[in-house]
């Protein structure tokens, strides 16, 4: 029989404890690639926290919690990416008839994350 409690900790029938977290659906793919995984989408976060005493397995969850946390951000960092240079070209889609506006659509498509960054805070950066 396995036992859950809090902060997603689960005691497996071994009497084992483990943290388990769900990975919201639309970043299983990208949690995945983050990972490092060989299956192309991941829908939970499982680590074993190879105790069985509940007092400990409550002091060591919070250090995995944590990781997870990184994971996820990590992945959510990965699908905001990909989502900002597939719609960033839609935006400059209009007839405008200016060559500067495709100059610097182009110039935008072509940045990487830092220099997005670098542009949101106002500091220099090279295109």
């Amino acid at each position: 029989m396995v036992r859950v409690v809090g902060l997603g900790l689960i005691q497996n029938e071994h009497g084992v404890w483990c943290v388990r977290r769900k990975v919201p659906k639309r970043l299983e793919e990208a949690v995945a690639r983050v990972q490092g995984a060989t299956k192309s989408r991941q829908p939970w976060l499982k680590r074993s926290l190879r105790t069985k005493d509940e007092a400990r397995a409550k002091v060591l969850a919070k250090p995995v919690g944590m990781e997870f946390d990184r994971i996820i951000a990590d992945a959510e960092a990965l699908v905001a990416e990909r989502l900002l240079r597939t719609r960033l070209p839609g935006i400059f889609m209009a007839p405008t008839g200016s060559h500067w506006v495709s100059r610097v659509a182009e110039a935008l498509w072509h940045l990487d994350a830092q220099s997005w960054a670098a542009l949101k805070i106002g500091r220099n950066f090279s295109v």
